[in-house]
């Protein structure tokens, strides 16, 4: 089928190897509160962390969540044969809410890759002895989503600013999205690259975000707040800084992962750079992405100690540069 990865340089089981390794660690660190996938989710880990929640309560909320965003990876999959992060990695924020204990979390992690790795080999099938294949059709189940997802900043503007900047943003994001649709690509040397209109739109936003949070905070006359919200941040930093062991194995782990394929990050640019043969074009792509997405991650990070579970993002940028697959972890871990 067009568009979709059916042949991979690395065997079945080496990949699902990895991916249950990938889901076993991605577990046990959301149930130990070290990180997660969803960014909406992450400030709800300090309400389990300081006792305001029951585990319960703290899953029902993670898994109403993240129910929407697994259903989107896994339509993502459909278009493009590659598993990605949302139907790993929210799908494991959700388990390790869930889990007791850290080795129910681990196991059960481990269980969901393996599910994952071969359950899609035999839904793959399935699909394709159908009658009509409308595993394309599927794919169009989370481009809803995406125009919600990147008014987001407009969103947190309006709501801590006021509504005129929040406004100002979203017509700025409208803005940078039309002209990346019309533009459509810009060639550096030989590599053509999509300029992708959500991905830039979102970025323009989060740079208002950035530039009206730096003005709001010059122009607050609190001490007082400032200095609770550093004592707070100071704290936060360092209980990300304490668990970094956890987070390089997971980085090592997701480096890999993307290098073999056994997990795709913006898995509709990376299945087309595989087919067209032409990596460059989701490296520089990922650039962009690691932009977008630094102050998101940086910021809900410190506010809440719980780290992202792909870290800035740039992992599964090195993870692709590696020359050899046995070099992607080690990149991953130094990233």
């Amino acid at each position: 089928m067009e568009g979709i990865i059916t042949n991979f340089e690395f065997s079945l089981p080496f990949r699902a190897i990895v991916l249950i390794a990938i889901c076993a660690w991605a577990s046990l660190l959301s149930h130990k509160c070290i990180s997660n996938f969803n960014d909406g989710a992450r400030p709800v880990f300090p309400e389990l962390m300081e006792g305001r929640m029951t585990r319960a309560e703290f899953a029902v909320v993670v898994t109403g969540m993240g129910f929407g965003w697994v259903l989107a990876g896994f339509s993502q999959w459909l278009g493009t044969g590659l598993i990605a992060c949302h139907l790993t990695l929210i799908a494991t924020d959700c388990l390790g809410a869930w889990s007791p204990n850290k080795w129910v979390a681990l196991i059960i992690g481990g269980a969901y890759g393996a599910l994952c790795a071969f359950g899609t080999s035999f839904i793959n099938s399935a699909f394709t002895a159908l009658p009509y294949n409308f595993l394309n059709d599927l794919t169009q189940i989370s481009t809803p989503a995406l125009p919600v997802f990147c008014m987001f900043p407009a969103v947190a503007i309006a709501s801590q600013f006021g509504a005129k900047k929040g406004i100002t943003t979203g017509v700025i994001e409208a803005v940078v999205y039309i002209f990346c649709t019309v533009v459509g690509a810009v060639k550096v040397g030989s590599i053509s690259v999509s300029l992708y209109p959500y991905t830039f739109a979102m970025l323009a936003g989060m740079i208002c975000l950035l530039v009206y949070s730096i003005n709001g905070s010059k122009n607050s006359e609190s001490v007082e707040n400032d200095s609770e919200t550093e004592n707070l941040f100071t704290k936060n930093a360092n209980r990300i800084k304490s668990n970094w062991v956890y987070l390089c194995i997971q980085g090592a782990l997701n480096a890999l992962g993307i290098h073999v394929l056994a997990q795709a990050y913006q898995p509709y640019v990376l299945s087309s750079a595989v087919l067209a043969g032409n990596m460059g074009t989701f490296e520089l792509a990922m650039i962009g992405v690691i932009i977008a997405f630094i102050p998101l991650i940086v910021s809900t990070a410190l506010a809440t100690g719980v780290y992202q579970a792909v870290g800035l993002t740039s992992v599964m940028l090195v993870g692709c540069l590696a020359p050899t697959w046995w070099l992607a972890p080690i990149f991953g871990f130094a990233a």
